[in-house]
């Protein structure tokens, strides 16, 4: 979701207004992470006692509603076709699983319209720990399964999705250095935007060698992070759908490695340690996990053809991150943990440049 700043008193008055269209004027909210997380409410409605919990999530005006409606297309069609743990899209008293409410904050004589959508609350805990070798492999497992499920989906008329980060930073679509020279103040050491900007370029070149077919590319979930999964009763599943696009496989497994399920030692190497060096001897733990994921995903469907530039696909993440990182370490309030990953991944890309793999 796109950030938008509204005050608290107007994303309340445009959750009870969507309530209203779905039909639970009588449901209780509340915030989930508070409301800088864009308009995402816990809902609760209770009917002889029972309980029946959701998730309204409101969307800006600006944003594009065929590519909203599409993530929940996906999301009805794994929900059909697997037994995948996903989110349930709830459809409004019409039918419709996105609806529409006034929205009068564009500053135009013509209210604009805000659009929102309910998902059935998905049970679960979010892991509160390191993985796992066991919890990597069945993330691996479903991920794998996604990616089999893209293969056979056969997408309704209108349905669109973005690029996602891996195939548009690797085609040059998008590019991160640009975005990097705006911070100010800025957070890197001398030499540091150059150092970047020749990482950047390595992908692009790397990008004509990647085997882009329907085996290693398609609709993918593309953050696949601790924040969005949740373990119940053994089982993994995933939410936070909003960034899904079409982009390569190995870009799922590379964005799980590095941010957070596995351990970032692959990216805290000191800038004398060759990227060999970081994959194994200085990481010995990570490699482990990183291992484990892949069985995992091997469980169930091949690797991906190129599986063998999957640390290619940790550099494209590592880089896609550094916008948000060095904003944060500009601006925000850092308890040392922005400083410290910003740094490591910038010596990971170092490394990446230098020893050319």
């Amino acid at each position: 979701m796109k950030a938008i700043d509204r005050a608290p008193e107007v994303w309340w008055r445009l959750a009870r207004a969507a309530l209203t269209v779905y039909g639970l004027t009588g449901a209780r909210l509340r915030p989930l992470r508070g409301l800088k997380l864009r308009g995402v409410f816990q809902v609760d409605t209770w009917e002889r006692d029972a309980r029946t919990r959701f998730v309204l999530r409101i969307h800006g005006p600006d944003e594009n509603r065929t590519q909203l409606r599409s993530v929940l297309d996906w999301l009805v069609a794994l929900r059909r076709d697997t037994d995948l743990g996903v989110p349930e899209p709830v459809a409004a008293p019409d039918g419709a699983f996105l609806v529409e409410i006034p929205d009068p904050l564009d500053g135009n004589d013509q209210p604009g319209r805000s659009t929102c959508e309910l998902l059935r609350w998905l049970e679960g805990r979010v892991p509160s720990r390191t993985f796992s070798h066991e919890m990597l492999a069945r993330l691996g497992a479903f991920t794998a399964g996604l990616h089999e499920h893209t293969m056979h989906f056969v997408p309704p008329p209108g349905f669109s999705r973005p690029s996602g980060d891996a195939d548009a930073i690797l085609r040059g679509e998008k590019r991160m250095v640009p975005r990097l020279r705006q911070v100010s103040p800025s957070p890197f050491a001398a030499g540091v935007i150059s150092m970047l900007d020749d990482a950047e370029a390595r992908l692009r070149e790397t990008y004509r060698r990647l085997p882009r077919n329907r085996s290693s590319f398609g609709l993918m979930h593309g953050d696949l992070h601790p924040r969005n999964l949740l373990f119940h009763r053994r089982a993994i599943r995933a939410i936070d759908f909003e960034g899904c696009g079409q982009d390569f496989f190995l870009y799922d497994l590379a964005s799980s490695l590095v941010e957070g399920t596995a351990g970032w030692e692959i990216l805290a190497s000191g800038p004398s340690s060759g990227v060999a060096a970081s994959l194994e001897a200085d990481a010995p733990a990570f490699a482990a996990r990183r291992d484990a994921l892949l069985r995992g995903y091997a469980s169930v469907r091949p690797l991906p053809e190129g599986a063998e530039q999957l640390s290619t696909f940790i550099a494209v993440r590592a880089l896609s991150s550094l916008p948000w990182l060095a904003d944060w370490a500009a601006h925000g309030t850092d308890d040392g943990w922005t400083r410290m990953v910003l740094d490591a991944r910038v010596r990971f890309l170092g490394a990446y440049v230098r020893e050319g793999w």
